[in-house]
């Protein structure tokens, strides 16, 4: 498979590793009355995305590549609106790498790789519906 197949991957494989800190570290700083949800919500989706560093870690060796253990800086926050807000966008960009991924590798006709990817953006999707309903306000 073509370098930049994996490189893509790679770099997926980078922005879910930031995450899983990233989501880890909000479940433990969040607090007030809904602590208890929102700790759970922001695990649950940090333990998703430990599922998508492994399949992507996995189809990463499978095309003949070396996954990478390098995550970005993640940036931090202790105050649940903006955390909800960072998240958001980071599920955008995740959509959009996804989304350019899985052109590069129908380009190739590698479509264990496409089935994979849209599999990862389903769950990307969900968590960036579950995030907007969480940074909703009650209609008044």
């Amino acid at each position: 498979m073509s370098k930049e197949l994996i490189d893509g991957l790679n770099k997926a494989l980078s922005d879910e590793i930031t995450r899983i800190v990233t989501y880890l570290n909000q479940s433990f700083m969040v607090f007030g009355p809904s602590r208890n949800a929102l700790h759970e919500t922001l695990e649950k989706i940090a333990i998703k995305e430990m599922n998508h560093m492994e399949l992507l870690s996995e189809r990463i060796v499978g095309l003949g590549g070396v996954p990478t253990v390098k995550s970005k800086d993640m940036e931090q926050t202790y105050v649940v609106e903006n955390m909800l807000k960072m998240d958001a966008k980071y599920e955008k960009e995740a959509l959009e790498t996804y989304m350019k991924i899985r052109d590069i590798a129908k380009k190739e006709n590698e479509l264990a790789t496409v089935n994979l990817i849209e599999q990862i953006m389903l769950d990307e999707q969900s968590h960036l519906d579950e995030i907007n309903k969480m940074l909703r306000k009650n209609p008044s």
